[in-house]
């Protein structure tokens, strides 16, 4: 192998990898796929492992998100240090169940940016600095003793609803496809330079003046993407200081494979949006539907595996249920036909977890996989509601 191919298989192979998006647990990575639409990647949102997702290769396609559910359970009574998909997840650096009531007026306050302080201990890590912003500010306000109940509930339900507003998840989506577009079309044109055009011409000219011409190609659109992506994130998100550092860094130490790192404004788009919503503007309709199942399921079967439930739990999670519920009726889909799903098609098997799918030949009380989530009897099953 000539020493012009290796170095050129080495600037791939970083490009490339600058496209790696790592999803902690509870994500959910959402991006086109070449000639066939979006996919998604990871389990579900409140999914238990974390892993590796890629973002599209062509700058101009890297507009996917990365979507996270709220790192605590929030009801009007009070809060737990769980999200509200699959509550027996622990959250970022949380390793003890915590819970807190409105009763007591805890003192809520942020440190490092992220982490979420109550009464003076650390409480949950939250993904953003935007979205600890927006939950420091909803705690500050169901705490504050001049509220009673009913207000707390009026509160909540405002939240909630901007959670749930599928008009702002539009309206982020448009603003950010159109200030970007200068950036995503410079580094196509980049990508098609470095990758495609200036390989061709040094096997037509092998020269070391072809290689030295494309180098200084290379770095001059390199200092004109790293600057917009700075000056573009600066004004995006103002208050993400050390991911607009990290992005600068990308591209300064990158040179010239780091036209993927326009991919984080993407990333960062929808940190206050409900994961479900946000899917339902980029997803086929097909696609969201599987999703609205994952979610459905896991709100209608928590796992249960180590300590007994918060009771402050429960109100948490039909309050969610009850806003999935008018998000799938938008789309005339009937919740029931989520709440049972179809048993595995397995001859002798007496039971099977409605969570997972899994089916057993003996009678169990809970899923092995599924802890906490009570068995199905095969026989007899109904069969899901018809979805229009």
């Amino acid at each position: 192998m000539s020493d012009e191919l290796l170095l050129y298989l080495l600037i791939v192979g970083i490009y490339l990898a600058e496209t790696i998006v790592w999803l902690p647990a509870g994500t959910l990575l959402i991006r086109p796929q070449a000639g066939k639409g979006w996919l998604f990647s990871g389990d579900a949102p409140g999914n238990l492992k974390g892993g590796l997702g890629w973002m599209h290769p062509f700058p101009w396609r890297q507009t996917g998100a990365l979507l996270h559910g709220l790192p605590v359970a929030i009801s009007p009574r009070g809060m737990v240090n769980r999200p509200v998909e699959n509550g027996d997840r622990l959250p970022p650096a949380m390793e003890v169940l915590q819970e807190v009531t409105w009763a007591s007026h805890p003192s809520v306050r942020l440190r490092e940016g992220t982490v979420l302080v109550v009464d003076g201990e650390a409480f949950c890590r939250c993904h953003t600095v935007a979205q600890a912003d927006a939950l420091a500010r909803l705690l500050e306000s169901l705490a504050d003793p001049k509220r009673d109940q009913a207000e707390r509930e009026r509160c909540l339900d405002r939240f909630m609803e901007r959670r749930f507003a599928r008009a702002a998840v539009a309206k982020t989506r448009k603003r950010l496809l159109l200030a970007t577009r200068f950036l995503r079309g410079w580094n196509s044109a980049a990508l098609f330079l470095v990758a495609g055009l200036f390989p061709a011409i040094y096997l037509r000219w092998p020269y070391g003046i072809t290689l030295f011409a494309a180098l200084l190609a290379a770095l001059g659109m390199g200092m004109v993407s790293a600057w917009s992506a700075f000056a573009l994130h600066r004004r995006l998100y103002p208050e993400e200081k050390n991911a607009r550092l990290k992005n600068l860094l990308k591209h300064l130490f990158c040179f010239p494979t780091a036209f993927a790192a326009q991919g984080d404004f993407f990333l960062r788009a929808h940190p206050l949006h409900e994961p479900l919503v946000v899917a339902r503007e980029m997803l086929p309709k097909t696609a969201w539907q599987k999703l609205a199942a994952r979610v459905w399921l896991d709100l209608a079967h928590p796992l249960h595996r180590s300590e007994p439930e918060s009771p402050l739990l429960p109100p948490a999670r039909q309050r969610q249920r009850r806003e999935i519920r008018q998000l799938l009726a938008r789309d005339r889909i009937d919740p029931a036909a989520l709440d049972h799903p179809v048993p595995p098609a397995l001859e002798g098997i007496d039971c099977y977890c409605p969570r997972c799918g899994t089916g057993y030949l003996r009678q169990q009380e809970s899923c092995p996989e599924c802890p906490g989530v009570a068995m199905l009897p095969a026989a007899g099953a109904s069969p899901p509601l018809p979805v229009s």
